[in-house]
């Protein structure tokens, strides 16, 4: 993980602004109470803590800022900065209410036992300043009960400090594992959506080579089989050879389309499901020369990847049979898109074709594997209805 790039990242990022606001206010108003402080608790040195206090800002804002944002950790800087508190305090005692900011700060960015020595000194000198404050340094012998209970406060200050310092760097921690195990997460399905364009490419290599076994090797077959009649047939029977002729040109002209609509089959990654299944009805009419409509009923919806490859495919099989067989004056392809399935229909009012040929087989086994239905109705002469149902 770099940079701003996940939300442990962006969650400390706003705590750091968040920090800069507070320590801009502290900062302001220990100058508010630096000029308006009346005499009687006036500083013994203002212009000197102003200097300190001014200090301590440009510090933090030049040096602490840019440590606590890329959780660094230093000696120097907290050291720095308790040494200018300490001046700072007694240059002006009445800023002791302002030392649990300093220590908070000491213990984001020193280690925990670096950071307990220096806060535990910086609250020992602090609190003997605010004693002398009040009773004077000649009193202080005859008030060790006012020493030890400040003194008790600071230990307790310290710990609830250092306590919620150490849970703060916890959930840091834990957010950090967190946005670790999202990005792993993230990863992950990454690569199984890598892997599943694989196997759909896969699976598409594996369609094509069925095909061309089941159509195109089949229709080559057929041509060399004619040609080779035809030259047998030359001598002897040259009407029986010109009609096998025209039979293999045929053929090879069934294949070349089918070999171009294999070629020129785009992916729905690509285009919208519509918008390719309008792209094939508009190239076969191109092709044949033949009326085509198109009818949707329906808004498309986000399909899973693999319904949207089985429906094209599908609808690319059925067009390809009507282009090697049926000889159509009219195409039609119907839509229909459900809230729980989509339904498609492909017609035609040509000659016909063989229900069982092999790639009608093989597009009802993918439906069939989706859960969906696939029938093809076709009557010799009066044309071919396949309808295609597949569940979502």
């Amino acid at each position: 993980m770099s940079g701003v790039t996940s939300r442990a990242d962006r969650d400390w990022l706003w705590f750091c602004r968040g920090w800069d606001v507070l320590l801009a206010l502290v900062y302001l108003s220990a100058m508010t109470v630096l000029v308006l402080s009346p005499e009687e608790y006036a500083a013994r040195w203002p212009q000197l803590a102003g200097v300190l206090w001014t200090l301590n800002g440009l510090l933090y804002a030049f040096w602490g800022r840019r440590l606590l944002r890329h959780r660094h950790q230093s000696v120097w800087y907290p050291g720095i900065c308790v040494a200018l508190f300490i001046f700072t305090q007694f240059a002006d005692p009445n800023t002791e209410w302002m030392l649990w900011v300093v220590l908070v700060l000491v213990f984001l960015v020193a280690r925990p036992l670096i950071a307990l020595v220096m806060v535990g000194t910086l609250k020992v000198i602090a609190t003997f300043g605010f004693l002398h404050k009040l009773h004077g340094w000649g009193a202080l012998g005859g008030n060790w009960v006012s020493v030890a209970t400040f003194l008790s406060y600071s230990v307790v200050e310290i710990a609830l400090v250092l306590l919620a310092t150490l849970w703060l760097r916890e959930t840091r921690k834990e957010d950090v594992a967190r946005a670790r195990l999202a990005d792993e997460l993230a990863a992950a399905r990454q690569q199984e959506r890598d892997l599943e364009l694989q196997l759909e490419a896969a699976v598409e290599r594996q369609r094509l080579a069925a095909e061309m076994r089941s159509g195109l090797a089949q229709g080559f077959a057929g041509v060399l089989a004619l040609t080779r009649a035809a030259e047998t047939e030359l001598d002897t029977d040259p009407e029986l050879a010109e009609r096998h002729l025209r039979v293999a040109t045929e053929t090879a002209q069934e294949n070349l389309a089918a070999a171009r609509t294999m070629q020129t089959a785009p992916s729905p990654a690509v285009h919208s499901l519509p918008d390719a299944l309008r792209g094939q009805l508009a190239g076969l009419g191109e092709r044949l020369g033949c009326h085509t409509e198109y009818a949707q009923h329906g808004v498309a919806p986000k399909l899973p990847r693999q319904v949207e490859v089985v429906l094209l495919r599908s609808v690319q099989e059925s067009l390809s049979t009507v282009a090697r067989h049926a000889t159509p004056d009219t195409v039609y392809l119907v839509v229909r898109f459900g809230t729980d399935r989509v339904d498609i229909e492909v017609a035609d009012d040509g000659a016909g074709t063989n229900p069982r040929e092999p790639g009608l087989t093989g597009m009802i086994s993918r439906v069939t594997k989706l859960g969906g239905s696939a029938t093809v109705d076709s009557v010799p002469g009066g044309g071919t209805t396949i309808r295609i149902g597949v569940p979502l």
